[in-house]
């Protein structure tokens, strides 16, 4: 164990290169969406929510790994004179990073379901059972998140207990207070979220084949949602980390790869999020390409009719003299027929007799 370990600067960088190409991609969809119309709707609101969101818990990531995660705690107890401030700004900003990852993953949901309900509730001949499933997911992912997020913003009794235990790391007294149950409430809310990001994922798929558009069209945007759907695996890889985070005797070490998950699953869920509104682009780009190749396949085609023309009306002058009284075209040099010519100038008589 190293006393210069420390894989802080690392995972600032890749959080804030995550978050970066969450933008990019979110502005990117921003453009499209205003390719097809005007004003934004509801779907468009939740996601610039959860954007917002997201940028946020990556500047509370970034402080917590410039205050101590990535760090062993031996190692800032001993380089550290007075480690205390830095320990409980570092558990302030993780505090606040999980209550911010909480509210952002449910605004981005929110802002996929109203997509889903806009795009495949607008028919009249969609299927009852259908519409009772998007309504039914719709209400356990309103209920879960909101539990989810209540139960993080009161993790401790009082809240600052949350911070104040930092205290023990320099052996000073922790106020009184408690944390209660963290082990089953860590497992209940990231069950609770994996299951919801399933149910979306699945209303998605299942929306798709209730459309009415041709086969190709349904395999391209179901390929959409397929990479949309790494949001969902984050999460599952995200539980064993946050359990291998809450054992550990190291937390400010351990803690890291958790901060890093979550700033993963946010800009995962507004990347995915932003795939599905990028189809007015995707379907633009598609008809410049093939007007570009109708415009070559139309230039080709009036040069060859034009080559055509011209050795139709090319002069006899022209030719090469071949068999006596004959003049070969240029074009008949390319064939197998000009090997058997006979190509040598005239002779002095021969011009004469010609020119008669």
């Amino acid at each position: 164990m190293g006393a210069k370990e420390n894989k802080g600067p690392g995972m600032t960088a890749a959080s804030i290169v995550l978050t970066v190409i969450a933008v990019v991609i979110f502005l990117v969809r921003s453009y499209s969406q205003r390719l097809v119309k005007r004003g934004f709707s509801l779907d468009e609101l939740f996601l610039s929510a959860g954007l917002i969101l997201t940028i946020g818990l990556c500047i509370e990531t970034c402080l917590c790994f410039h205050w101590a995660a990535g760090r062993h705690m031996e190692d800032i107890l001993l380089t550290d004179p007075n480690p205390l401030p830095n320990l409980r700004k570092y558990w302030i900003a993780g505090y606040a990073s999980v209550v911010t990852w909480a509210v952002a993953m449910f605004a981005i949901k929110l802002s996929l379901l109203s997509l889903y309900k806009r795009i495949f509730l607008v028919q009249n001949t969609v299927r009852r059972w259908f519409r009772v499933f998007v309504y039914a997911v719709m209400g356990y992912v309103i209920c879960s998140s909101i539990a989810i997020i209540f139960s993080y913003i009161f993790i401790c009794t009082p809240i600052s207990h949350w911070w104040t235990q930092a205290n023990a790391a320099v052996g000073k007294p922790v106020p009184k207070g408690e944390c209660p149950n963290l082990v089953p409430r860590g497992l209940a809310c990231t069950t609770l979220n994996i299951v919801s990001d399933i149910l979306t994922f699945s209303l998605g798929v299942s929306g798709l084949w209730t459309l009415q558009m041709d086969r190709q069209r349904k395999f391209m945007v179901g390929g959409i949602l397929a990479m949309g759907s790494a949001c969902c695996i984050v999460s599952i890889v995200r539980l064993p980390i946050l359990l291998d985070a809450t054992f550990s005797n190291d937390p400010t070490w351990s803690n890291a790869n958790s901060l890093l998950i979550g700033v993963l699953e946010g800009a995962t869920g507004v990347i995915s999020a932003s795939l599905p509104g990028l189809a007015p682009l995707v379907r633009r780009w598609q008809r410049s390409v093939q007007a570009r190749k109708g415009t070559s396949s139309d230039s080709e085609r009036e040069y060859q009719n034009r080559t055509n023309t011209y050795s139709h009306k090319m002069p006899a002058s022209i030719g090469i003299q071949g068999l006596p009284g004959r003049y070969v075209p240029m074009d008949d040099l390319n064939s197998d027929q000009s090997a058997q010519l006979d190509t040598t100038p005239l002779s002095p008589t021969q011009q004469d007799r010609n020119s008669r």
